[in-house]
């Protein structure tokens, strides 16, 4: 049954241009190296701008071990990231520079900010949202699933069980896995681990089942 997923988010400042950006420019701008590099902005034609300025959140990235590791740095290696503190204070770098880029975890209060959509190594171009998201599609999320090993005769769950399955059917628990940085599940998600439950009848279009 799907469970959660953590996303990581890029935002631009508003009056950027750039509308997405690859999976090696992120590396190159967030990423450690050895010598200072400087990643400059597209436009849509490819046209360079301004040199990208990056953000992000003070030690925000426990859990989200894939984006960790392009931004830990060794002692030979440097990052040009400016950290700030919480999330208030990343927008507002953003939204005061121009040339400015940030990583976030992602969390529904970011949909009202220029997310950029991510480029993956095979030159497709995704947004963030819980529909790339759960397919696996947007390159800056892993999906995680939940197994459930019950006897085959059993028609019934345990208290256990109960606790953890209902963290897969309801929106109560989004401000605990929010809080953590991950994301609850939509409600088409829901319906498929009901469904997965023998909790409900799968529906399809038309009212057949």
């Amino acid at each position: 049954m799907f469970f959660t997923a953590d996303v990581i988010a890029i935002i631009a400042n508003q009056d950027n241009p750039t509308k997405a950006i690859t999976l090696a420019e992120l590396k190159d701008v967030f990423g450690c190296n050895q010598q200072l590099k400087v990643t400059r902005w597209r436009d849509g034609q490819g046209t360079e701008l301004g040199a990208m300025v990056p953000f992000a959140i003070d030690n925000q990235l426990k859990g989200h071990d894939t984006f960790a590791k392009w931004v830990a740095c060794d002692n030979a290696e440097f990052a040009t990231t400016n950290f700030v503190i919480d999330k208030p204070a990343l927008l507002g770098e953003i939204s005061a520079q121009s040339d400015a880029i940030g990583y976030s975890v992602y969390t529904d209060d970011l949909n009202d900010q220029n997310l950029l959509n991510v480029i993956n190594n095979f030159g497709e171009s995704y947004d963030v949202n819980k529909e790339t998201i759960l397919s696996g599609r947007y390159p800056l999320a892993s999906v995680y699933y939940m197994y459930l090993d019950l006897p085959p005769n059993r028609e019934h769950f345990n208290q256990q069980e109960e606790y953890f399955i209902s963290l897969t059917l309801s929106d109560e628990q989004k401000p605990t896995l929010n809080q953590f940085g991950f994301i609850s599940l939509p409600p088409e998600a829901i319906q498929r681990n009901k469904v997965r439950l023998r909790l409900t009848e799968p529906m399809i279009e038309g009212g057949y089942k």
